[in-house]
């Protein structure tokens, strides 16, 4: 697992490469564009069975995380994974209160 916490400066997609590369002890130098750097996130994948945690989304800068993660979604293994979790509530969820 790589779990990979945004934070100011640290909020773009090859933040996120670098990040799950440290984690699993590769070196990488992330691509420019969000198409290499999807390319070089599969290739991770690919090595081992991963799970990509990115914490703290609302952080993300510009949307390309976001474009990221969307040219994965397809492509990841089966036995991968790509978790979102942020502090905003996704739409839909405002209001709901749990039910005893």
């Amino acid at each position: 697992m790589a779990w990979c916490r945004l934070a100011p400066g640290f909020d773009r997609f090859g933040d996120v490469v670098e990040m799950v590369a440290s984690t699993l002890g590769t070196d990488v130098t992330a691509s420019a564009s969000v198409l290499g750097a999807a390319d070089q996130l599969l290739d991770l994948f690919e090595a081992q069975p991963l799970t990509v945690v990115i914490d703290d989304h609302h952080l993300a800068a510009d949307g390309d995380i976001d474009r990221m993660v969307g040219e994965l979604a397809a492509l990841v293994p089966p036995d991968g994974r790509i978790v979102l979790a942020g502090a905003v509530r996704p739409a839909g969820l405002i209001g709901l209160v749990p039910h005893d």
